[in-house]
């Protein structure tokens, strides 16, 4: 009978898992020479294509738990990304919600990026490479932790969690539903303090999701970047491929797609600066010609569950922009209405009126005309200028045989209300002539006596 060995043997053989080479230096040996250079540059590692890789340089970081790497890098500002600008926007801006903790300016958080070796959650998947963005000097800082080996873990944590302490807060891409989650498990399992859960935390995907989400194939970072700035990566890693690269290396010690790693996670960091510094411009100054009307009309969307005023006013800024269609004017209209009545602003729907006073046909939709000229009667108590709003509604190109209708009947009863009342008759005044008025309305009315 085979034994267990020569059993696991021939299955690896049928999957094709033997003869396959190996390293022929160890990776712990590797680590421990690289370990005396104290952050000198490491050997030049070729990848299977013939494409020589850059080499890395790093630098040790004692921790009360042992040396962990890091490596640094300081990125110049662009036109696409003028940084020096963070400095003059309040965190506050891109905040989710009213109750969220944003103090200071952008410039004073951090941006953080972390790689794992799983795309899931739970305490078995570790963060491997973390990724920090810092301002100075007028320059970003990026500083990226590299976990050489699983002992050197709580290292790591150590290092990031002291690097969190002095910020105000962190700014991430869905950071929210998972960076942060993978850093608070490994933490908790060490002890250690810090609680990113109730860190003060912007994550910019909503946003992302709530501008672009239908609009754009995705909503990945990389799309963003690509879309907002005409930025293609060369030589990178998709995100799914980052975990099996660093398993790679790990069980075989091979480096060649460590570059690449690492390089996506600091265009990562460096894309997120960027984006935060675009949103907060817009944030800043809706009305500004570089944004177009949807991305407005987005933008409030996001901003009701903050700010309702603000919201209008962006609202505001969409339905006199001269590049906003009909249809995106009706969506504003009927959002809108909705948000004036169920906050009683009713100043906001004065201003709308007055502004679509002297607009054609075609500016909105029929339907958004009748329901302003409906609640321009029904909350300012104007039948005069509700009369006008429902003219424009059935000057209207389109406009199905039902609805014209309704509204023809309805503006025969606006016009009954501009009519001034009629004076009273000298009968009606007395006592007596109102008795035997109602006495004749009843007794017109009144059954048969029976016999």
């Amino acid at each position: 009978m085979a034994s267990l060995k020569e059993r696991i043997r021939a299955l690896q053989q049928g999957c094709g898992f033997v003869d396959v080479p190996r390293p022929t230096e160890d990776r712990r040996t590797a680590w421990t020479a690289y370990r005396r250079t104290r952050g000198g540059p490491v050997q030049t590692l070729a990848s299977p294509s013939g494409l020589v890789q850059t080499d890395i340089l790093g630098q040790e970081r004692e921790t009360p738990f042992g040396p962990c790497f890091f490596r640094e890098k300081w990125v110049a500002p662009e036109a696409r990304f003028p940084w020096d600008e963070l400095q003059a926007w309040p965190a506050r801006l891109l905040a989710l919600r009213a109750e969220d903790l944003a103090l200071g300016s952008l410039a004073d958080w951090v941006y953080l990026d972390v790689e794992t070796t799983g795309l899931g959650g739970g305490v078995g998947v570790l963060a491997f490479l973390v990724g920090l963005g810092f301002w100075e000097d007028g320059m970003l800082r990026v500083r990226q932790y590299f976990l050489r080996d699983l002992d050197e873990e709580p290292a790591l944590l150590w290092a990031v969690e002291q690097d969190l302490r002095g910020a105000p807060g962190i700014v991430t891409y869905n950071g929210r539903a998972y960076d942060r989650h993978v850093l608070w498990n490994r933490m908790r399992l060490y002890r250690m303090e810090l609680d990113l859960r109730a860190w003060p935390h912007i994550d910019l995907y909503p946003w992302a999701r709530s501008l672009w989400s239908g609009i754009w194939p995705d909503v990945r970072l990389q799309t963003v970047e690509a879309r907002l700035w005409n930025l293609e990566r060369t030589l990178d890693l998709r995100g799914s491929e980052i975990p099996s690269a660093y398993r790679l290396y790990l069980t075989r010690g091979w480096h060649e797609a460590l570059y690449q790693v690492l390089e996506h996670n600091l265009q990562d960091v460096r894309s997120l600066a960027g984006l935060a510094l675009h949103l907060a411009r817009w944030l800043h100054d809706p009305g500004s010609d570089g944004l177009d009307a949807e991305t407005r009309f987005r933008i409030a969307r996001r901003l009701l569950r903050r700010d309702w005023r603000w919201a209008l006013e962006v609202w505001e800024t969409v339905l006199t922009a001269t590049d906003a269609s009909a249809s995106l004017r009706t969506a504003v209209i009927f959002q809108g209405l909705r948000v004036i009545r169920r906050f009683r602003a009713w100043a906001y729907l004065d201003r709308w009126v007055r502004w679509l006073a002297d607009r054609t046909p075609a500016t909105l939709t029929a339907s958004a005309w009748a329901r302003v000229a409906y609640y321009t009667y029904r909350y300012l108590h104007d039948a005069t200028r509700a009369r006008r709003l429902l003219v424009q509604a059935l000057r209207h190109r389109r406009v199905a045989p039902p609805d014209r209708e309704r509204w023809k009947r309805r503006l025969m009863w606006l016009e009954r209300k501009r009519q001034p009342p009629l004076p009273p008759s000298p009968d009606s005044a007395s006592p007596a002539s109102t008795a035997t008025s109602s006495a004749k309305f009843s007794d017109s009315w009144a059954s048969p006596e029976r016999p």
